[in-house]
């Protein structure tokens, strides 16, 4: 029996990267654990088969001579793409991974053109792509010369993490002043320095004209896509609350059948993947489908395609050794995804904080009736809590999100999407 090549899996505090573990140590993939930290989450998994210390990736130039040292000897050949940060360190080592595993890496023009939302956005405009208008001021003078010109209220974002890591998510402004008061230049992440002066602009953040309602609007077309043979996974959600509320993680997802999503999603990712796994988000604007994010890499709901049928990290894993993958059959679509760690907070604060309390409960009580996937779906209940503990190091910063928001819609308007 030919011998399972080893992965690599990094960022095991994260559901995606639980989940990769799940998939691929059920069928007998050895898994090495790396980290920083002494006990990441992912150590306490009974498929972890090995555990190492290694830099935090976040120290850009430690972790990629020790990565290209790691490849160098052997010790590693294929590393789990769990993070932006991670799949930007292999693309820049892509020609010191193996050969049969090279054809499945990211260039690092690939990456740069996913993962820097200005050049993700300016490729797709001259692709006849639709996105968002946007606005990319590289200086306070041009933004001063900018604001009396937005369409208010506006969107305010960083145009990557890479180089700014995910301290900064973003804001909502609704005025000149707002927007003058929160544009600034942002100073690199510990350890990203050499990432922003390779990429100087990544220090300014981008401007997104906000359309209405577009925290509830947001659809995502997840999946794999092999060089040769196209889009061979590919299934539909629409994210149905966030943390924080408007600028966040999705924290719940449900099926999506939408052939106008659909066909958008399957356009950009031909247009930027050649190989690998994905999620591109999409903003709904009328008849629209403007093309908002793109994560080549595993994702944190990647759980509910595995329990869909769509298993995703073992795909990967098989188009790493150079595997036919077959088409993939429809996702199913009687399941809901959450991470119900922040679900259960997020509703629990809603109805405490009211107003509408009875119907906040009623909605809270029918969303749970529902058959769902949990982010860690697969992973030993010990494994899970080892990630939620690491949640509740700040927990007033958990709770306030929700405790200060303001609804856009009543507390029982999502239950129209219950069946």
């Amino acid at each position: 029996m030919q011998t399972k090549p080893e992965v690599a899996v990094f960022d095991t505090d994260e559901p995606n990267a639980l989940t990769v573990m799940a998939s691929l140590g059920a069928k007998g993939v050895p898994l090495a654990v790396y980290s920083p930290r002494r006990f990441p989450s992912g150590r306490w998994s009974p498929h972890c088969r090995r555990f190492s210390r290694c830099p935090d990736p976040l120290q850009f130039d430690a972790f990629q001579h020790w990565l290209a040292e790691e490849l160098r000897a052997g010790r590693i050949s294929r590393v789990a793409p769990t993070s932006d940060l991670l799949t930007y360190h292999c693309a820049c080592l892509r020609e010191q991974f193996p050969d049969e595993v090279r054809p499945s890496l990211h260039t690092r023009e690939e990456i740069e053109n996913a993962l820097i939302k200005s050049r993700f956005n300016q490729r797709c405009e001259a692709l006849g792509l639709p996105v968002p208008e946007s606005w990319y001021p590289l200086s306070l003078e041009q933004a001063r010369a900018l604001a009396p010109t937005l369409p208010y209220p506006v969107m305010i974002k960083p145009k990557s993490h890479l180089g700014l890591g995910m301290a900064y998510r973003g804001a909502v402004v609704a005025d000149a002043a707002a927007f003058l008061a929160e544009f600034r230049e942002h100073p690199p992440a510990p350890g990203q320095a050499p990432l922003l002066a390779r990429y100087p602009e990544l220090a300014w953040p981008m401007v997104q004209r906000l359309v209405a309602g577009a925290a509830h609007r947001v659809h995502s077309l997840c999946g794999l896509r092999v060089e040769g043979s196209g889009i061979v996974a590919a299934a539909a959600v629409v994210k149905t609350d966030q943390w924080p509320p408007r600028v966040g993680i999705g924290i719940e997802f449900q099926p999506l059948q939408d052939p106008l999503t659909l066909a958008a999603g399957r356009r950009v990712i031909d247009a930027f993947i050649r190989h690998g796994l994905f999620e591109i988000e999409l903003l709904v604007d009328g008849e629209q489908r403007l093309a908002i994010d793109l994560n080549p890499r595993t994702y944190q709901m990647i759980s509910y395609d595995v329990a869909r049928g769509h298993d995703l990290p073992w795909l990967w894993y098989r188009s790493t050794r150079g595997e036919t993958i077959p088409v993939q059959p429809e996702a199913r679509e009687d399941l809901h995804w959450r991470r119900s760690f922040l679900f259960h907070l997020a509703h629990w604060t809603r109805i405490l904080r009211g107003p509408d309390h009875r119907a906040r409960w009623r909605h809270y009580r029918a969303l749970r009736r529902r058959p769902a996937v949990n982010a860690t779906e697969g992973s030993p209940w010990w494994v899970t809590w080892a990630g939620n503990l690491r949640l509740l190091r700040h927990p007033r910063s958990l709770v306030r999100p929700f405790w200060e928001e303001t609804a856009e819609s009543p507390p029982d308007a999502p239950a129209r999407d219950l069946h």
